[in-house]
């Protein structure tokens, strides 16, 4: 389960190379901020879904390119 602490970690940690992830999928800035948001967002929603902190940094690229293959399916 994602804590406060583990949330704070996360996003030190990853948001660049997160955002960079977004922008190679979408190829443009707003949406790759928009997408990283989002997942960052998903994560204070759904972070009990996280068991192992340690997988934190999986279970965020791997739901930024789900999100990102919702945006596709519109």
């Amino acid at each position: 389960m994602v804590n406060e602490q583990d949330y704070q970690r996360a996003v030190a940690e990853w948001y660049e190379s997160l955002y960079a992830f977004g922008y190679s999928l979408t190829g443009n800035r707003d949406d790759a901020c928009e997408l990283t948001q989002e997942t960052y967002s998903r994560l204070l929603v759904h972070g009990d879904r996280v068991r192992d902190p340690g997988r934190i940094k999986s279970w965020l690229f791997t739901t930024a390119y789900r999100i990102f293959l919702g945006w596709k399916e519109r």
